[in-house]
């Protein structure tokens, strides 16, 4: 599962990873006159966007192989019968705990 994390934080900015630096470093040498518009700001311009891609199918994928294909059709189920009661339950329980804890100074 570390292959997910350095996936999603390693092509984020172009500090992260060495690929990324040796990339810069590179496309600098072959153009040492001309302005390449490979800044930290363009870069992340540009790869922050799969990034989001990328954390939403890694989420997808720890879902199914941890929990089971049906997890991902339980989050937009509404519970019914005893599993309604039990969220009701829970409602009510979070919410007396809050109502001990007092207004917020």
């Amino acid at each position: 599962m570390c292959g997910h994390a350095s996936l999603i934080g390693g092509t984020g900015t172009i500090t992260a990873t060495g690929p990324n630096l040796i990339f810069r470093d590179n496309i600098q040498s072959w153009y040492p006159e001309g302005q390449t518009g490979v800044t930290y700001l363009s870069w992340m311009a540009f790869a922050l966007p799969p990034c989001f891609g990328y954390l939403l199918a890694s989420w997808l994928v720890l879902q199914v192989v941890f929990l089971g294909p049906k997890s991902l059709l339980e989050i937009v189920r509404r519970p019914r019968g005893e599993d309604a009661e039990k969220a009701e339950k829970m409602a009510r329980s979070i919410q007396k705990a809050r109502d001990l804890l007092g207004p917020m100074t």
